[in-house]
């Protein structure tokens, strides 16, 4: 193929006794060389425009469109998991709210069913006391009962014998003696 340094075409220029185009001023024979390359160019042109500019220019506006998608979705997909993290952190704070109720009502009851407790106690012991104060007193005025039936018997029996018998008055005081021990006997076994 031809090729012009631009030596030669400057050469060309100036040598060339031929009309030059105006517009650019150059001569008719180097005008005829750059066509085809005039040519090549607007064919390469059209071909890049059409092939490679086009696509390329339509691949990234869909990667934009992609891209800007994908930031929608994002931004959405943030608000939504904003959202889940509020409303767990909510829960969170409603279980632990519920879970101090659940422990404080716990703890009341708790309290109240240990003063109960107590307080039934203290009253079973007082009943018990009671009881046992009304046992001893009831024992003691059966032991007095016992005690004044048993001095009556005695009385009862000595009378007898004096009536029975004619006794002296010697005899009298050694009978009542033998009752005076009689009778402590018979009290001291009624306290044991």
């Amino acid at each position: 193929m031809f090729s012009l340094n631009l030596q030669s075409f400057v050469f060309i220029g100036n040598a060339s006794t031929e009309a030059s185009l105006p517009l650019f001023n150059i001569n008719s024979q180097t005008f005829l060389l750059m066509i085809p390359n005039i040519v090549s160019f607007i064919i390469l042109a059209f071909v890049f425009t059409q092939f490679l500019y086009k696509p390329v220019k339509d691949y990234m506006e869909k990667r934009i469109e992609y891209i800007e998608t994908d930031f929608i979705e994002t931004a959405k997909t943030n608000a939504v998991v904003d959202a889940l993290e509020a409303a767990y952190n909510l829960r969170v704070s409603d279980v632990e709210t519920e879970r101090k109720a659940i422990f404080d009502e716990i703890r009341t009851e708790s309290t109240t069913l240990s003063n109960q407790i107590l307080d039934d106690a203290a009253a079973d012991v007082l009943i018990l006391r009671n009881n046992a104060r009304h046992g001893i007193v009831t024992e003691l005025e059966n032991v007095k009962w016992q005690l004044h039936q048993a001095i009556i018997e005695i009385s009862i029996h000595m009378a007898e014998k004096v009536v029975n018998e004619r006794i002296y008055k010697g005899d009298h005081e050694e009978l009542f003696a033998e009752a005076m021990i009689k009778l402590e006997n018979t009290v001291f076994k009624s306290y044991s």
